[in-house]
């Protein structure tokens, strides 16, 4: 039986079929084919000593302050003797 599909011919002109590339998603996530910068070895421990520095800053600075905060009055009633 003869082929009767047609085939491109890329001397006329005619777009080759494209070939389906499956997406390599695993490998992507561990071995990005794309890289932005250079992975040196001190970026992730001084990371992780900014981020402890800041979050330490935010919650040891109220707490150091507590003395700059004005104290409460302890009774806010208005107190009157009975008629």
């Amino acid at each position: 039986m003869a082929d009767t599909r047609k085939k491109s011919n890329p001397a006329k002109g005619a777009p080759a079929p494209a070939k389906k590339v499956e997406p390599a998603m695993f490998g992507e996530i561990s071995n990005p084919s794309i890289m932005v910068g250079a992975r040196k070895w001190y970026t992730l421990p001084l990371s992780v000593l900014a981020h402890v520095g800041a979050i330490g800053a935010i919650v040891i600075v109220p707490l150091m302050a507590m003395d700059a905060l004005p104290t409460p009055a302890s009774m806010m009633a208005f107190v009157a003797a009975p008629p």
